[in-house]
């Protein structure tokens, strides 16, 4: 398309000796500019491919309600939705909350901390385990022990523990009433034997 007609233009007027250099740049503008739009298009092309795996995904946790054991991981969510809402939002409200104040206190000197989405992504690091220890300490000391403790405290002790107690509690409750069901491997065999 435009791409192809540029790029062809353009080797049409290195080969012409008497061109103007105005009319070369912007000839070359004209093709950067085209192929920027042709790359945008793939990375976009790209990210309505990743839809597709997760539609899967989906179709497969549809299919594994057939079978008792298997819909155990379904069930739970169904089962833990309430408090799994009531949860993300006090959740939420406390990670903004600390994330706000990582970006107020560390945002100046640290690019990890300086605009919100970073603070975010920082802290959701932070959660798993992957910090800076030094480059806070860096910035001020005592306040980046204080806002540690308090991110660790609130955030990875207490609620992380909450949110896999409500979800461990409400599969427990799922898999009581489930002891009774059908194997995959009964199942399977229940199959073979018709």
């Amino acid at each position: 398309g435009k791409l192809q007609d540029n790029f062809a233009a353009l080797i049409e007027l290195q080969t012409d000796t008497g061109v103007n250099h105005n009319t070369y740049v912007a000839q070359v503008m004209e093709f950067y500019t085209s192929l920027d739009a042709v790359i945008q298009q793939e990375k976009a092309f790209r990210v309505t491919l990743c839809v597709y795996p997760m539609i899967v995904m989906l179709r497969l946790f549809k299919s594994f309600a057939a079978q008792p054991r298997l819909a155990m991981v379904t069930e739970t969510m169904k089962e833990a939705y309430q408090d799994l809402l009531h949860f993300s939002l006090v959740f939420i409200g406390v990670t903004v909350c600390l994330c706000m104040n990582a970006m107020l206190l560390f945002g100046q000197n640290l690019s990890e901390f300086a605009t919100f989405p970073r603070a975010m992504h920082s802290c959701f690091r932070m959660m798993f385990g992957d910090w800076d220890w030094e480059a806070m300490e860096g910035v001020r000391r005592w306040t980046a022990m204080i806002w540690f403790w308090l991110f660790m405290l609130l955030i990875v002790i207490i609620l992380l523990n909450m949110l896999l107690a409500i979800v461990m509690d409400n599969y427990m409750n799922v898999k009581q009433r489930s002891s009774g069901a059908v194997t995959l491997t009964g199942q399977m065999q229940h199959m073979w034997r018709r």
